[in-house]
C-alpha cells in the first residue's frame, strides 16, 4: 500500500469515527414546531391552543430538570400566553427569563416586557 493510500485510509476511518459519534443535544424541543404550527390558533383559542401551551410547560420542566438550555423563543411564547391570559408579572418573568437565556433577544424582550406593562397599567 503506498503512502497516499494509507494516509487516504487513515483520513477515512478518522472522518467515519467523527461522523459515528452520538451528538448532545444542547436544547430540548420537545414538539415545538408541531405545536407551534398548530399554535397559530392561540388567538381564536382553539383547541390546539391548550396543547400549545402545555408542550411549551412540557419543554421548559424537562430542560430545567436536565440542566439544559431552554430552546430560544419558548420562555417568550409561554410569557406571551401568560401575558393573554392577564398575568402580566408572570408573563414578565418569563420575558426577563428568556433574556437572561438569550441575550441577543434582549432588544425585542425589553420591548415587550415594557408593552406589557403599558397594557397592563403596571
Amino acid at each position: 500500500m503506498s503512502r497516499f493510500a494509507a494516509l487516504g485510509f487513515g483520513l477515512l476511518l478518522l472522518a467515519s469515527i467523527g461522523c459515528a459519534q452520538r451528538s448532545t443535544r444542547t436544547h430540548d424541543w420537545s414538539g415545538y414546531q408541531w405545536s407551534a404550527y398548530s399554535g397559530n390558533q392561540i388567538n381564536r383559542g382553539g383547541p390546539e391552543s391548550k396543547r400549545f401551551e402545555e408542550t411549551l410547560q412540557r419543554i421548559i420542566e424537562r430542560s430545567d430538570a436536565a440542566g439544559r438550555k431552554i430552546a430560544p423563543g419558548v420562555l417568550a411564547e409561554y410569557g406571551y400566553l401568560l401575558l393573554k391570559r392577564g398575568e402580566t408579572e408572570s408573563a414578565i418573568s418569563y420575558f426577563e427569563r428568556e433574556v437572561e437565556e438569550w441575550p441577543e433577544s434582549e432588544t425585542f424582550m425589553t420591548w415587550a416586557i415594557a408593552q406589557a406593562r403599558e397594557v397592563s397599567g403596571s
